[in-house]
């Protein structure tokens, strides 16, 4: 009978404890979904799903360091329209997005698909666009309050965040347009920690800018998160998330706000009695105080592993 390994890792001989575990290597390829968290948005804040589990951190704005990113623009294709609270496969997709890489694809090549074709789709707003979504996959380390979390994550970006769109007005870089500025500078853009944002257009779309040079130990991390084999299998094969319901954790508690007594008020004759005023309409409540940065890192090791 097969001893529980639980029972007898402590019995390990010390020289095997010093050994680097590449147990990633044994299992990358054998198709156990996605093996690293993904970065998703609704509502324009930011979240962390893995293994069907989503946190929400009500960021709008979060920090990041680029780690890795695949080669070129990837395609997905989904017959049915989006449902919120689950996640499912594409019916065909493309790593390159040029060949597909499912067993029965809508067509031999994207170029010749018609899902690929530019008004296969309308969108809710009236516009014209393709049933089969392009994007593009990197691989970030995010900061929360400065500190890096204990793996990389999976950011898709959508294409509408990949370039500014025809006539855009808004100050804000897309994915494009940062890059370019960044290596017109000789940056690399994993010496930088780059701010990921929202611009004001009504669907989820991001923005990315400079917050500030990694420092030695941070740039060290990263590089050593991109050798992981699961970050090579995530960007080289065709790793999605596996279908079913998503299971959103509680949000981390909000900040505790300190009362501060009211200064003490000399007492003062009492005024003449003033028509009371019109009622004014009531104000929309207030948001929720954001998380505070030990609760939120606490949250996204549960769900992370970490």
């Amino acid at each position: 009978m097969t001893k529980d390994i639980a029972t007898v890792s402590n019995k390990m001989p010390a020289f095997l404890k010093k050994v680097q575990s590449k147990v990633d290597d044994y299992l990358a390829g054998i198709g156990g979904g996605m093996p690293l968290a993904v970065l998703s948005f609704r509502g324009k804040e930011f979240r962390f799903r893995k293994d069907g589990h989503e946190t929400p951190t009500r960021l709008r704005d979060l920090e990041v360091i680029f780690v890795a990113a695949r080669h070129g623009v990837s395609k997905r294709f989904y017959k049915d329209a989006y449902v919120s609270g689950e996640t499912k496969a594409p019916d065909c997709s493309s790593i390159d997005g040029i060949t597909p890489d499912v067993a029965e694809p809508v067509a031999d090549k994207c170029a010749t698909c018609p899902n690929n074709a530019w008004g296969s789709v309308i969108t809710a707003g009236g516009k014209q666009g393709k049933a089969c979504q392009d994007y593009k996959r990197i691989i970030i380390l995010p900061l929360i309050g400065g500190e890096t979390l204990d793996e990389p994550v999976v950011l898709d970006i959508p294409a509408t965040s990949m370039k500014s769109p025809k006539g855009f007005k808004g100050n804000e870089l897309m994915f494009r347009e940062y890059m370019t500025i960044m290596s017109k500078h000789d940056i690399p853009p994993e010496g930088a920690v780059t701010t990921l944002s929202f611009t004001d257009a009504e669907y989820p779309q991001l923005a990315f800018s400079f917050s500030r040079f990694v420092t030695e130990a941070e740039y060290k991390k990263a590089q050593d998160m991109a050798a992981l084999p699961a970050v090579a299998e995530v960007v080289n094969e065709a790793v999605t998330e596996p279908a079913g319901p998503i299971v959103e954790d509680e949000k981390p508690a909000p900040k505790p706000e300190e009362k501060k007594a009211a200064p003490k008020k000399k007492a003062e004759p009492a005024p003449e009695p003033e028509p009371e005023p019109e009622p004014e309409p009531e104000e929309e409540p207030a948001n929720e105080a954001p998380a505070s940065d030990d609760d939120l890192m606490a949250e996204l090791k549960k769900v992370l592993g970490g």
